[in-house]
């Protein structure tokens, strides 16, 4: 009766004096005061805001690394949790314009004692949201010649007149 006492008075200690620790959350939002949970980002100039909440401890260092639909490392933005455990980031797809759209994955990771995985989000990145960088430059090209064409007959044109 004794070894049965002590040992639910031990389970209780253990229940009601061992902190539990919250489960770590870390989503994507489409907008900056992180307050829409979104995964799908579908338009030109719309950054990926991320948030991770229930961290470890106020002002810890931790990375957030964004991989683009192949797998490739496209940006890693260094920062601390702020007072309340909270750790932002945020990834301008339009920056990045030989980026694969696809599922783009965030991971967040703590830095100290060394760097380990905290926790994975992913997000899809559509071709709107990622512009092909040629076709700009086609553009812009485009315009150019268009314009130097037009001064030169221009010019060709009002010689002739005088």
């Amino acid at each position: 009766m004794k070894v049965l006492s002590f040992l639910l008075g031990f389970a209780i200690i253990i229940l009601f004096v061992t902190p539990v620790s919250a489960a770590v959350t870390w989503e994507s939002y489409s907008d900056p005061e992180r307050t829409i949970a979104c995964d799908l980002f579908d338009t030109y100039g719309n950054p990926v805001y991320m948030k991770a909440e229930g961290l470890p401890g106020a002002s810890k260092p931790y990375k957030c690394k964004f991989y683009d639909g192949d797998g490739y490392l496209i940006q890693v933005e260094d920062g601390y949790s702020d007072a309340q455990s909270v750790f932002v980031a945020m990834v301008l797809p339009q920056n990045f314009p030989d980026s694969t759209p696809g599922e783009w994955t965030a991971e967040l990771y703590k830095v100290q004692p060394k760097e380990a995985l905290v926790a994975t989000d992913t997000f899809q990145v559509t071709e709107n949201a990622v512009p092909e960088f040629p076709t700009i430059i086609a553009g812009i090209m485009v315009g150019l010649t268009c314009g130097i064409i037009y001064l030169k007959k221009r010019s060709k044109c009002q010689s002739k007149h005088i």
